[in-house]
Order: structure tokens, then sequence, then C-alpha cells
């Protein structure tokens, strides 16, 4: 359960000296403060699924070596579980030795690449001024946003800030893509949690994302870094100089045998089976779909929630819930009734159910999805046809 929210909030030697040397400003050469992008490479744990960026700070003239993190938090904060339902959860910038962080990263068999950045002295001063002044109490926290105020998102601030002129990216560095679609290859091998997080994203992260509003991802933030230029008034010149990869990690993703659709899948067909063919077994099928409705029912009331009473605007206008109706806990204590009111909601629902199956088919991409949305439809089907069937018997 710890990891599934730590989740939901919401990360060679240098052979390349001439080249880096002669793509420097004239102005920085010599600068002895350093500043890189850090990108870390998905972790095996949920929360650290989608990468992480920070920046590292080397500073000869302190003797320092230092990694400002934007993503950080605290288990331990007051009402911390409640804070992330509610979209509340307080994210910090910290500051940790570069050797902690190395350190940490190899114990996690992530990989590590650091992006020096071609900067000015001044550039660079200003970067530092920056992360010291958000690392004042009074600065360092703010409200976690997964979208659009993380830990590379804050970076991709930072340096639109700090960084002379104009920073200029290519036309065709930027994905064509939703939100949606963008982290989708980071799920692709974990069908469970690529299921959880398509049912609980409402269709903000449907729209397309724009210029640099991508680099929400870190691997999309070192792309960015990678690819922009910095237009001053005689010429232009390479933000990043070449990449140095300081571990290099390989963390196998374990392709779960056992996905939703081959559980879903079957038992939506046999309840099927169960509904248009009389059997002995049709008291158990119709006792296992209805638990199936209660516990959709259940879902239903959660995607509420964390639609209309949480902060987070990622979990708004959820589509999900045309198919996890709240309804269908009405239907189902109605359902032995044959009352009007009982057959008009039943048909009112049923075509918000198909709705919601369309929408999971060419909106969600997600075949695991629609495997569960179509059991509710046919329950439905099951609960009309034994009432006829009482009906006709009497």
């Amino acid at each position: 359960m710890r990891q599934f929210l730590r989740y939901l909030i919401f990360l060679l030697p240098l052979t390349a000296v001439n080249d880096l040397v002669a793509e420097l400003p004239s102005s920085s050469i010599g600068n002895t403060l350093k500043i890189s992008l850090l990108t870390y490479s998905p972790g095996e744990k949920l929360y650290a699924l989608f990468g992480h960026s920070a920046i590292r700070v080397q500073n000869p003239g302190t003797g320092t070596d230092d990694v400002y993190n934007y993503g950080t938090f605290d288990f331990d904060q007051p009402n911390f579980y409640i804070s992330f339902i509610r979209g509340n959860l307080l994210y910090s910038l910290s500051r940790l030795p570069y050797e902690y962080v190395l350190r940490a990263v190899e114990m996690e068999n992530r990989s590590l690449v650091e992006t020096p950045l071609i900067l000015t002295s001044q550039e660079a001063q200003r970067i530092l001024v920056y992360l010291e002044n958000n690392m004042k109490p009074e600065n360092r926290e703010y409200t976690y946003d997964f979208q659009y105020d993380n830990c590379s998102t804050r970076i991709t601030e930072l340096l639109n800030s700090e960084i002379s002129d104009t920073l200029i990216v290519k036309a065709e560095v930027l994905p064509v893509g939703t939100f949606r679609r963008l982290l989708d290859p980071y799920v692709a091998q974990r069908p469970w949690v690529h299921m959880g997080i398509d049912l609980v994203m409402g269709l903000r992260v449907d729209r397309m994302a724009r210029l640099l509003e991508p680099s929400f991802l870190p691997d999309y933030l070192h792309r960015f870094v990678k690819n922009f230029y910095v237009s001053g008034t005689d010429s232009s010149y390479r933000l990043a100089g070449t990449d140095i990869i300081r571990i290099r990690n390989y963390v196998p993703y374990r392709k779960r045998k056992v996905t939703p659709g081959l559980i879903f899948w079957p038992l939506a067909l046999l309840l099927l089976i169960s509904t248009l063919i009389n059997s002995h077994f049709r008291p158990f099928f119709m006792t296992l779909g209805n638990l199936f409705i209660l516990f959709i029912g259940i879902l239903s009331l959660l995607l509420i929630f964390l639609w209309a009473f949480t902060s987070q605007q990622i979990f708004a206008n959820n589509t999900d819930i045309l198919w996890a109706n709240p309804l269908l806990f009405l239907i189902y204590f109605l359902r032995e009734k044959p009352t009007l009111f009982r057959k008009f909601l039943t048909i009112a629902t049923m075509l918000m159910i198909v709705a919601g199956v369309l929408s999971s088919l060419f909106i969600e991409h997600n075949p695991e999805i629609t495997s569960l949305a179509v059991i509710p439809g046919i329950q439905l089907m099951s609960w009309i046809r034994h009432t006829e069937n009482k009906t006709g018997s009497e």
C-alpha cells in the first residue's frame, strides 16, 4: 500500500573535453562553478517508475559538491495520507552531497546520466543563488502536481528563469502526443499498474502536450536540455555538453504473466454464457456477478471522491465513471422489483456503460480496462433476464 501511495504522488569517463570547450561561449571558459543536470533512470519501485531529475552543483571555491533535489517528501509529515489523498502533499527541495546520491542510485540499481550545462559565470552564479533561495525554509516546500509542478518542471522553470537571452529548441524535438500516451512506455510491461493509472486519470491527460510540457517526465527534460540552444545577440550555442554516464545499470521489468485481461475477459465470457443459457451453474455466476457489481460500485465512489474532493485536477472529468457507475448500487437493491423506475434506470445506466466501454477503447486505448468495463453491462443483462423470467413464471 505504501509503495502504491508513493507512486501516485503525483522520477563514463569524460571523453569529449575538447568538444565541450569548443562549444563554450567565451565568457564561460575558466568558470569554476559547474552546474549539471542529473537524470535518473526509472526504478523498480512504483514511486520511481517515471525516473527523476536533479541539479548537481560543484563549487571548487567552497569545496562542495551537492545535489539539489525537488522531489523530496516526508512520510512523517502530519496527516501524510490525508494530504496525499486530497492532493495537498508537500514536496520540498533538499540538498545532499553528491557522493550520498551516487551511493543511493547504485543501491537502487538505477542508471544515472550527468549532462553538464554550458553557462557563463553569471548564469551559473544566478542558478546557485536561485537554488539557495529555494532552500530557505519559507520557500522550500511546494504542493506537488504530477503534470505541472514536480522535480522536472521545477528545473525547467529554473532554466527558463536564469539562463540569459532565450532558450530555443528545434520543433522536431518536440514530441506529438497526449500526456496519457507519453506515460504509456513506462507502464507497458506492468499491465496492472497501467490499468490502475488509466483508471484514476481523467480527461486532463488526454489533451496534447504542448511545447515543453512533456518535460514533466525526466527523460523528456533531458531530451530538451540536450537540444536547447541559447540565442545570444551575435550567435547561438548549445546549452548542454556531452553526457557523462555515471552509472550504467539496467533494471529489468518483470513482465507479469497474469494480466487483468487474462482474468476479466474469461470472467465476462462466462457471465455472458450463464446469462444466455440456463444451467446449474447460473446461480453461482449470478452471485459472482453481483459481487463484482458491488466491487465496481465501490470503485465508482473512489473515482468520484478523487474527482470532486481532491485538489489534483488530474483526477477530474474521468470517463471511467460512466461504466464504474454509482447507479449500479441503486439498481442492485432494486433488481427484484420490475417497476417502471427500475427499468428506466437500468436502460440509462446501460447506455452510460456502453459509452464508458467505448471511452476505454478509443480514449484510454486500454483493453485491460475494457475487460473490466464490460462486466457491469453483462450483469445488468442478467438481472433483466432474471426479472423477466421471474415475472413470467408468476
